[in-house]
């Protein structure tokens, strides 16, 4: 059946009540594809005018709104981008950022004629940029399924711009013959696509493959008069030695180019992220790319662009110290069972301290032996006993305070009938009872937990200092 043809001549018109088509740049058995201006942002775009026999179809334009609408989405400066898809009357056009230059295709028939061949440096840089692209179009959950030169247009400063996302889903389950799809695409299309099945990320890694060998050998592995015969040598046939058309190519670039045509698709790379790589880090002077520590680094660090803020993000996220858990406060009533025992040990050394203290002084004041030294002692004594029980006066009772001891034994000469105690402010009373101290799990900075058993007793709410 031949190919529809194309809507009238749309040159001169508006289309969408907005944009000018000026020229027509290509057509194919889906569209016909126009250059036109854009008043409203003074801006040039291509549109993709959809052929009327797809128009009438209610399948194909569901398809297309939903394709144009996630390729829409899609924001990388490899893949062209996709401003508006709309319809007026029955007439479908997708808007598109317009690309001047010439597609892959052109360039290699070009070069074809002159018995030229593309650079191994530039076709290892058009390939790698492109396996960029199509890295991201996977991250997006887009599988272009019709990778092949036409579809990759190169601009004025010679970097690709991969179009025509979402064709292939448009046109599938429509008559091939109708559309006119797979004529032109056979030469590389992927085995499992040969033979029907549902193709996947490395379906487009073997398209992506089967460019490649082209750019460097200068032609396709498989050609044949007819699209089923190029089908079943896809399937069937082993890949062409390339060494015999080229014979200058390095092994490194050639074991890339077998990977990625692998018949048995878990053999290929496993994502066009990993060919990128590949082909980013081949050594064409020496023994080429292994699958090594280094290109491994090379393979998590080197991601697109657009996902350069999260990433940062992440990475900060991991690199934040991890805060040990905090210490579970005591029961109410009790301090926590690491400060208790410092609060025990400050409190007998200070009562230690300054019972020494007294003893020295009275010493020092050199009193007779017609003086009575049991004074103090007796009053220590009392203190000592009127502390034990402190709960049962109306007022909080403090143990022997230094205060206290140091009063006593300074003024010896002329003790107190009745020495009084100091106030409780400034003091806290430890109760009694059994006590937790030390840590579950012993180091050589922590005892081990243990039961200790304490009375009661009063302790300074701050520390002693000479000032004091």
């Amino acid at each position: 059946m031949p190919r529809p043809k194309p809507q009238p001549d749309w040159i001169g018109q508006t289309i969408g009540n907005r944009y000018k088509i000026e020229s027509l740049l290509g057509q194919g058995g889906m569209s016909s594809v126009y250059k036109a201006s854009d008043p409203n942002l003074s801006r040039t775009v291509a549109i993709k005018v959809i052929h009327p026999h797809l128009s009438n179809d209610p399948q194909f334009l569901r398809r297309f709104e939903h394709e144009a609408a996630a390729v829409a989405r899609l924001r990388h400066h490899n893949i062209i981008q996709v401003y508006d898809f709309n319809h007026e009357d029955n007439v479908y056009f997708m808007v598109m950022e317009y690309v001047s230059g010439s597609d892959l295709k052109d360039k290699l028939k070009a070069l074809s004629s002159q018995s030229q061949k593309l650079p191994l440096e530039e076709t290892i840089r058009i390939m790698t940029a492109v396996c960029e692209a199509v890295a991201y179009a996977h991250e997006q959950n887009m599988i272009h399924r019709d990778l092949k030169p036409a579809n990759i247009m190169l601009n004025p400063k010679g970097q690709p711009i991969l179009t025509d996302f979402g064709v292939a889903k448009m046109l599938d389950g429509m008559d091939q013959t109708v559309t006119g799809a797979i004529i032109g695409t056979a030469k590389y299309l992927s085995p499992e696509q040969a033979k029907g099945e549902r193709p996947d990320e490395r379906s487009d890694i073997y398209s992506l493959g089967v460019m490649l060998y082209e750019m460097v050998a200068g032609r396709p592995p498989f050609d044949a008069d007819t699209t089923v015969a190029v089908l079943m040598k896809h399937v069937n046939e082993p890949i062409p030695d390339i060494r015999q058309i080229q014979s200058n190519i390095p092994e490194a670039l050639i074991r890339v180019i077998e990977k990625a045509l692998d018949k048995d698709k878990n053999k290929r790379y496993q994502s066009a992220l990993q060919m990128a790589v590949a082909l980013k880090t081949l050594n064409l002077d020496g023994a080429g790319y292994e699958e090594n520590e280094a290109a491994k680094q090379t393979v998590a660090s080197f991601r697109m662009q657009d996902h350069e803020n999260e990433r940062a993000k992440t990475d900060e996220s991991i690199r934040r110290p991890i805060t040990p858990p905090p210490v579970i406060p005591a029961t109410a009533g009790s301090k926590s069972n690491s400060s208790l025992p410092i609060l025990i040990g400050i409190g007998v050394l200070a009562l230690l301290l300054l019972i020494g203290a007294g003893a020295f002084l009275a010493f020092s004041f050199g009193s007779s032996p017609d003086e009575e030294p049991e004074t103090i002692a007796e009053a220590t004594t009392e203190t000592v006993e009127q502390t034990a029980e402190p709960v049962t006066q109306e007022e909080p009772v403090q143990e022997p305070e230094e205060s206290n001891i140091a009063e006593v034994a300074t003024e010896v000469e002329e003790p107190a009938a009745n020495p009084e105690l100091p106030s409780s402010q400034g003091m806290i009373q430890i109760p009694e009872g059994t006590y937790t101290v030390g840590v579950d799990t012993a180091d050589r900075d922590h005892a081990a937990s243990q039961e200790v058993s304490l009375d009661a007793f009063w302790l300074d709410q701050y520390e002693i200092t000479n000032a004091q």
